[in-house]
């Protein structure tokens, strides 16, 4: 087995394992919609159920195979981008192991089991959330700066030659 290979794997596991032992502790010792300050209100540990899709955004109610078979497009999307630019092979890894996170609530709650909470205010407040969610964002964000960043020295170089 590839080194690369073996590191995605140990990166889809790690990311599902903190997302699902971190929402079954929240789960097992908080109580629906309780929250708990962690540094004042800028962050909070709040659980809540999510029936929509990330950061709570709405993909027509709470029927969830939707959403499930959106999930499940993405992961294969993933996996064909993995195929076509395997440099980026653990940020990849990464949105796979969130994509799976979210897929098992679905599959055994119908919902997401979400709880960071971050805010400025009890008012200004970004969406609740989980690992899964922070994991597929942060993936994503890092593989378009990355994928602009290759493209502009691509177009420097081809300019300099």
């Amino acid at each position: 087995m590839s080194k690369k290979i073996l590191s995605s794997i140990l990166v889809v596991a790690g990311v599902l394992a903190l997302d699902q032992l971190t929402k079954f502790i929240v789960v097992s010792s908080m109580k629906l919609y309780s929250s708990i300050p962690v540094i004042d209100d800028i962050l909070r540990i709040t659980y809540i159920h999510n029936p929509n899709s990330v950061f709570g955004i709405s993909l027509g109610g709470r029927f969830p195979y939707p959403v499930m078979i959106l999930l499940l497009v993405a992961i294969v999307a993933v996996i064909w981008a993995f195929e076509k630019k395997p440099t980026y092979y653990l940020l990849y890894s990464a949105i796979i192991g969130g994509a799976l996170g979210n897929f098992i609530d679905r599959m055994r709650f119908g919902e997401v089991i979400d709880f960071i909470d971050v805010g400025i205010s009890k008012t200004t407040r970004w969406p609740v959330f989980n690992i899964a969610d922070a994991s597929i964002s942060v993936s994503v964000v890092l593989l378009l700066y990355l994928s602009l960043k290759s493209s502009k020295e691509k177009r420097d170089e081809d300019i300099t030659d």
